[in-house]
């Protein structure tokens, strides 16, 4: 279907002209009073266009049609103005990306931040100081325990909290003197270091200091 719209220069034609294929395209202020549907009307005082529906004019400029909703030249300027905010300019992208850190070998400042990751993982990821840290706790243990000896007791044991069985262990006495618990066996499980005594220590109290290690 072929449409047209006259207006020349500040004049307007009010008066509709009929073309063979039967579509009016009546231009001037005043909205025509007749039309054929698919008639186009130009207001040239307005901006607007309308396009007859068999009914009525739908202004194309404002009407939703088939979900689409057509503004007013007004407002799609006042649109445009505000998507300057909205909608950065090039020169403000480009200032914006050169903050960014590179993705090959990035200068990072400040405080950077990464996902902590859990206990006995292996992996290329970054590793942060929790991550450190939590890995550090989970393979080594320490501290010291008093044992409290009743003079015929020969076997001790010492809690480690290390969760499995320690690679190996580091005992240290509060009284090096004790000779019974300076040639003691030390064998370990996964909860407790076991001291065993040849003989009974005498009656009393003696601190352990140790450590486990996975």
């Amino acid at each position: 279907m072929v449409a047209s719209i006259q207006c020349v220069g500040q004049s307007v034609n009010s008066t509709p002209t009929k073309f063979s294929n039967g579509v009016y395209t009546p231009n001037g202020s005043t909205q025509p009073t007749t039309s054929v549907q698919g008639g186009l009307w130009f207001n040239p005082s307005t901006l607007k266009l309308g396009i007859h529906n068999g009914t009525a004019y739908l202004n194309l400029l404002s009407e939703t049609l088939a979900g689409t909703t057509y503004q007013t030249l007004a407002n799609l300027q006042a649109n445009l103005t505000a998507s300057a905010t909205a909608y950065p300019s090039v020169n403000a992208v480009n200032t914006g990306l050169a903050l960014k850190a590179n993705l090959a070998s990035p200068a990072l400042t400040g405080t950077p931040t990464a996902p902590t990751a859990s206990v006995g993982t292996n992996t290329t990821q970054v590793a942060t100081t929790a991550g450190v840290i939590a890995e550090f706790n989970s393979r080594i243990k320490y501290g010291n325990s008093v044992v409290t000896m009743d003079g015929t007791q020969t076997v001790f044991n010492l809690p480690h909290g290390l969760g499995s069985i320690p690679s190996s262990i580091s005992l240290t006495f509060g009284d090096a003197s004790n000779e019974n618990f300076v040639q003691s066996v030390r064998t370990v499980t996964t909860t407790n270091i076991v001291i065993t005594c040849a003989n009974a220590p005498t009656a009393g109290s003696q601190t352990v200091y140790w450590q486990v290690y996975k």
